[in-house]
């Protein structure tokens, strides 16, 4: 914590003493573990890279400004998972290709299920879960984890017949 700049409420130095390899094993099973449901489950990235502060406290962007995954012929990249996600899945509604996602058009509110929908999504404490796309009457899905998000595009690309080329993911 401390060469990542994080105050900590505890100050101590920490524990000195030995720890056998197996009980590291076990400690870092667990955390895997606690690391992959708080992404999966309750879509947490303790580590994302994309509100990394800098010793200067500016934004340093450089850090994760290259996600980028190539679909069909084209590519897409942006500062974050979810910015890549948008920008394909509005090409896709905006092209000749819509008629090929109708499996993932709901009449209503779209879901994690149908990640297309007519009206905007909104959880029961007020997140906005969905994003509007410009120029059509439809809202997207957007409340996926890192893995979700992946997933996502896989199954676009399936529906698509497009071959999908995650280069940072």
């Amino acid at each position: 914590m401390n060469t990542a700049n994080i105050d900590l409420d505890n100050s101590t130095q920490g524990n000195k003493s030995y720890i056998d390899k197996l009980s590291k094993f076990s400690a870092l099973s667990l955390w895997n573990k606690v690391e992959k449901l708080l992404n999966d489950v309750a879509n947490i990235d303790l580590f994302d890279s994309e509100h990394i502060q800098t010793e200067d406290n500016s934004d340093n962007t450089t850090l994760n400004s290259h996600i980028s995954i190539i679909f069909g012929e084209s590519l897409y990249t942006g500062k974050s998972y979810r910015d890549v996600f948008t920008q394909l899945v509005s090409n896709l509604v905006l092209s000749a290709e819509l008629d090929k996602l109708i499996s993932l058009m709901s009449p209503n509110e779209p879901n994690t299920v149908q990640i297309l929908g007519n009206r905007e999504h909104i959880s029961a404490k007020g997140t906005k879960l969905t994003k509007p796309i410009e120029l059509t009457k439809y809202h997207m899905y957007v409340n996926f984890s890192k893995i979700g998000l992946y997933n996502q595009i896989k199954k676009l690309a399936e529906l698509t017949g497009k071959k999908v080329i995650f280069e940072r993911w």
